[in-house]
């Protein structure tokens, strides 16, 4: 739903419309991420249920990786508005309110074309998931737990607490360091197309440190190699 927002949002031209197709956007992978997380955990030895579930995480930058290739290869070269003249200066600037309009419109559709091909494809996997007969790992016992009662021991674990509060530094560390590459590079005079080659780069890295990682833990143990990465 949030994916497929952006058709009339390209429309309305207005950036709470954006935003809203964002925020639902959003919330949907991550439930979906928090949905399938344990699902993954279940499906298996308990022995080497972490390694499983960082495996299955090691896919997540491919994604990122796609998106970035996307929009440095495809949209950011596509919009009319970061077209420079001879002396490197912005010509959407110098336009009248006419013509900016009409850059408007053509960029805010190159952003959504992204997106709605982003909903056609969870829109498909949605399908093959619900046709698809997947197995069942939930005892009669957990079904039998309330959610309010299952609510209620996480929050007196402690470990569980912390590793919420660790994670929610960790991943607003880390989408502000991609976020930002693209900023700086245009602060200190790199056109935002090659700013996201460096970010691509970093993701890449970030890609291949995932794969390795979880073969290492086969024979590192996690906090180890925790500890070692934060060093």
């Amino acid at each position: 739903i949030g994916a497929f927002l952006f058709i009339p949002a390209a429309q309305f031209e207005q950036f709470t419309f954006f935003l809203l197709s964002l925020y639902i956007l959003t919330f949907g992978l991550a439930f979906l991420e928090t949905t399938a997380n344990p699902y993954i955990i279940s499906m298996g030895d308990e022995a080497t249920s972490t390694r499983r579930l960082n495996f299955a995480q090691s896919f997540n930058p491919m994604g990122s990786l796609l998106g970035m290739t996307v929009a440095s290869n495809y949209v950011l070269t596509s919009l009319d508005s970061e077209k420079r003249d001879a002396a490197g200066n912005l010509i959407f600037h110098s336009l009248g309110e006419a013509e900016k309009a009409v850059i408007r419109t053509h960029d805010l559709e190159i952003i959504r074309n992204p997106y709605v091909i982003i909903g056609g494809v969870v829109l498909l996997v949605f399908v093959i998931i619900a046709l698809t007969k997947m197995p069942r790992t939930q005892s009669a016992e957990a079904k039998n737990i309330r959610a309010i009662d299952s609510a209620r021991r996480l929050l007196r674990n402690h470990n569980y607490r912390e590793g919420v509060l660790t994670q929610f530094f960790y991943v607003a560390a880390q989408i502000m360091c991609w976020t930002f590459i693209i900023q700086y590079a245009e602060n200190i005079g790199i056109p935002k197309a090659v700013g996201q080659r460096w970010n691509i780069l970093a993701m890449s890295l970030f890609l291949t440190s995932r794969f390795i990682s979880t073969y290492l833990m086969k024979y590192l143990r996690p906090s180890l190699m925790l500890t070692l990465f934060a060093a």
